[in-house]
């Protein structure tokens, strides 16, 4: 019999009790600052506990929320308020007997310590928690790592399952929220710690390659098919690890629609293969009220065998600290028959699919956030401007601590409203609401309007190093790094208060940059010196200091108007939205102007050319620069960027190869010198592995690319010899087939065939040992509005005048082949 001495019990934890597991590197560094010796640790946990002492013959009972932390060599038990380790909180795992999961819950956890435990330890811990699999796959590792360390040989990780009797004194009685039932004919299905709802017609198929894949085949009639279990329906479900929202940019995935050009990619098979559907989709459901943000992409693919759809999601913001994005993906493969003999439709392949996509989410319900933790990452400034957006409208949570960043950032943006209001660049209203709402701050002292004032003294320093040391002291040491870091978040917080974070469309970066463009105001000047801290670029070393300077010193200060030195990258830190925004708007462009407005200069193109380079540069802002290039009438020293585009175009998936491409179509347009770079930079290699892709945009600019590149015999020669003629012949092969899908790239397919057999070699080799002349004569044949002569094609379709010049430049090499034309 065990005895209870000590707190009250609750039934049920209240609503947003306990919480998912965090592995936020700065939250794990400050929780070891709390412990002895600044031990490392994995991972932690919120969750509720009871700690079970053993006094002679009977069991003292303690129950509190604690934060259980996954180290190294042990498990710790913090307190709730991050002070310290709870007495007999450090549970060396060579003192833990075992695990035992409870069957009849799927949150509780039970801890035995062996006999001997220190004596303040507990006798045995009882662990409330929502995420129970992922926690014991932590502490397995850890615990394993530790067992192999001390007695250098491999063990068993001790965990046990068994249903614990709610009867006995010292567990926790807890009654588990509910959740939503499956729809009648379908079955709840979990992977990992998600949940969705499939038909019951699926069945699981067994695989023990990872547990991040689930496979499900049903019969067609699930489609409405003939119920064949030859060619059945398979369902894949995806589910990715969580990944810091930072970190996104880093491997180009900021937005779900990157992913989706991934699983394209993955799944186009052949240039028989096209795509229906490619498009933002709306999740319809949140069956367990789930905190997080969701984005969704569907994709809807036809080939010959399989029709496929897909739909990837990605649940950002997700609790406890909103600091990780997940990505899943939803795909649904059915033989392409089924909509040939109309058995089904498209659509209900899609609804299909839907319906698994909508029915995902956590397998907990009422998932719950760490409050205290998330307001600390805000006043440490670790989320970016689309976080804080997000917390301020879902959390109503702005950035505090005691520089009050929250307040200063509303005199930041009263300072910027304030001039743009004196030169009648924006209402007076603005203003009088802006100063209503500064108002309601009570801060002693003499506050100071300017905002350069705000940005470089105020808010220069974190909390913990603002009256530790005087400036010059403080670039000695190893806290600058941590200084000049808090400046560039600070830079980028600013930014987030006047890009509409506090004032909505009433004030943006658009209306700062219209009245500096203008040039006509008194206080332009103040103006570009706040948008240029709020840029902030700087050197990605972070001992050097951040100076303010004006825009144009400050880019040849940093290199940027010039070439890098030789085998050598310059690397810079900045807001990537600042930087979208001042080169989408001609801004930069017009600190570097050219002879002629319609040119980009030589300073500017080195700039474009250093942030197509720069691993600071997301996606989207490589994006815009490659527009400006297609855009461009014309390029001073064009050549310069031909290194940055082919190192985009190797490195950066589908999306931006597409853009990079089409921005050599246009450089190399009637510019010799940069085909002569190209040639030079090995374009071939680059081209012909962009052609092996099977994407139809990426191939149709390939193809153009190569229609400029193969005017010269020199250049020619060099792709022939690099293989270019026997995978032109295998693209027509593929494609001649579904011209009503593929008539742009066939047309630019049939100029590039046309130019190589300029060369007799070339003509001689297509015409002995493949069928060129057929596929062409098919193709010359099927394009609409030739049957009325050839010479009437070339205005009314381009691909018919393409095809007879391709058949002509052929028949020039072989009599067979004039006879057949």
């Amino acid at each position: 019999r065990f005895g209870s001495s000590s707190t009250s019990r609750r039934d049920q934890p209240p609503r947003g009790s306990g919480c998912g597991m965090s592995s936020d590197r700065a939250m794990r560094e400050a929780l070891s600052l709390r412990l002895k010796n600044n031990v490392e640790l994995r991972y932690f946990e919120s969750c509720e506990v009871q700690l079970l002492y053993r006094r002679e013959l009977v069991f003292d009972v303690v129950e509190r929320r604690v934060y259980i932390a996954v180290g190294r060599f042990a498990l710790w038990l913090i307190r709730d308020d991050m002070a310290r380790a709870v007495r007999g909180g450090e549970l060396k795992y060579q003192w833990i007997e075992k695990f035992v999961e409870d069957t009849g819950s799927r949150r509780r956890l039970l801890i035995v310590m062996k006999p001997e435990k220190p004596g303040d330890a507990p006798e045995r811990l009882v662990v409330i928690t929502e995420r129970r699999n992922r926690l014991l796959e932590r502490i397995a590792t850890c615990f394993l790592t530790d067992t192999m360390v001390r007695l250098s040989m491999v063990a068993e990780f001790p965990q046990e399952k068994e249903k614990l009797q709610d009867t006995e004194a010292w567990l926790p009685e807890y009654t588990q929220a509910g959740s939503v039932d499956p729809f009648k004919g379908f079955e709840r299905e979990l992977i990992e710690d998600i949940s969705f709802f499939v038909r019951k017609e699926f069945a699981l198929v067994p695989s023990a390659s990872s547990s991040a894949v689930k496979v499900f085949t049903a019969p067609a009639s699930v489609l409405g098919g003939s119920g064949s279990q030859e060619r059945p329906v398979e369902l894949t479900l995806h589910h990715y690890r969580p990944v810091p929202i930072l970190e996104l940019a880093r491997h180009s995935r900021e937005h779900i629609r990157w992913v989706a050009l991934e699983y394209k990619q993955g799944l186009v098979t052949s240039c028989q293969s096209y795509v229906l559907k490619n498009q933002a989709y709306n999740k319809k459901m949140n069956l367990s009220n789930d905190v997080a943000s969701w984005m969704c992409w569907e994709i809807l693919l036809k080939e010959k065998e399989h029709t496929t759809s897909v739909v990837l999601l990605r649940r950002q913001y997700a609790p406890p600290l909103l600091d990780v994005s997940q990505d899943f993906a939803v795909m649904l493969k059915c033989p392409t028959s089924l909509f040939e003999n109309g058995q089904c439709t498209e659509e209900d392949l899609m609804h299909e699919a839907h319906i698994v996509a909508n029915s995902m989410g956590p397998q907990v319900q009422d998932q719950s956030l760490y409050p205290n933790l998330v307001q600390a990452k805000l006043d440490a400034l670790l989320y970016d401007e689309d976080g804080y957006a997000w917390i301020k409208s879902r959390l109503r949570m702005q950035p505090e601590g005691t520089l009050n960043i929250f307040m200063y950032g509303w005199y930041f943006v009263r300072g910027i409203v304030s001039t743009l209001v004196s030169d009648n660049m924006l209402p007076h209203q603005l203003l009088n609401d802006v100063n209503a709402k500064t108002t309601t701050f009570r801060e002693s002292g003499e506050v100071h309007l300017d905002p350069l004032n705000i940005a470089l003294r105020i808010l220069a320093k974190p909390p913990d190093t603002k009256e530790k040391k005087g400036a010059s002291e403080l670039e000695e040491t190893d806290d600058s790094k941590t200084v000049h870091a808090w400046q560039s978040r600070v830079a980028r917080y600013l930014t987030f208060c006047v890009d509409g974070g506090l004032l909505g469309a009433r004030l943006t970066l658009a209306d700062i940059l219209h009245s500096v463009r203008l040039g006509i105001t008194q206080g332009v000047a103040k103006l570009e010196e706040c948008l240029v801290f709020m840029l902030h670029m700087r050197p990605v070393d972070l001992q050097v200091p951040y100076t303010l300077q004006p825009l144009r010193a400050q880019l040849l200060a940093l290199g940027l108007l010039g070439p890098a030195p030789e085998g050598f990258t310059i690397e810079v830190s900045f807001t990537d939205r600042v930087m979208h925004l001042i080169l989408e708007s001609g801004y930069i462009q017009g600190l570097l102007p050219a002879g002629n407005p319609e040119t980009l200069s030589v300073d500017y193109v080195h700039l474009l050319d250093h942030l197509l380079r720069s691993k600071s540069s997301s996606s989207n802002l490589k994006a815009c620069i490659c527009r400006q290039i297609i855009a461009a009438k014309d390029v001073d020293r064009g050549t310069i960027l031909v290194p940055g585009l082919l190192e985009v175009m190797k490195s950066n998936g589908l999306f931006l190869s597409t853009y990079a491409c089409a921005a050599l179509v246009n450089l190399s347009q009637a510019q010799d010198a940069v085909k002569s770079s190209l040639m030079k930079h090995d374009v071939a290699s680059v081209v012909l592995q962009q052609l092996r892709s099977n994407d139809g945009d990426l191939m149709l600019y390939a193809l153009m690319l190569l229609v400029h590149l193969t005017k010269l015999q020199n250049h020619r020669k060099t792709l022939q010899e690099a293989g270019l003629v026997p995978l032109l012949y295998d693209v027509l092969c593929d494609t001649y087939g579904v011209l009503q899908y593929k008539r742009r790239l066939i047309t630019e397919l049939c100029s590039v065939l046309g130019q190589m057999c300029n060369d007799a070699e070339t003509r001689m080799a297509l015409c002995d040992k493949s069928k060129c002349v057929e596929c062409l004569l098919i193709l010359y044949e099927t394009s609409e509005g030739l049957r009325s002569g050839w010479t009437e094609a070339r205005p009314r379709d381009p691909a018919g005048g393409e095809d007879a010049f391709g058949l002509l430049t052929l028949s020039a090499a072989k009599v067979e082949a004039k006879v057949l034309f």
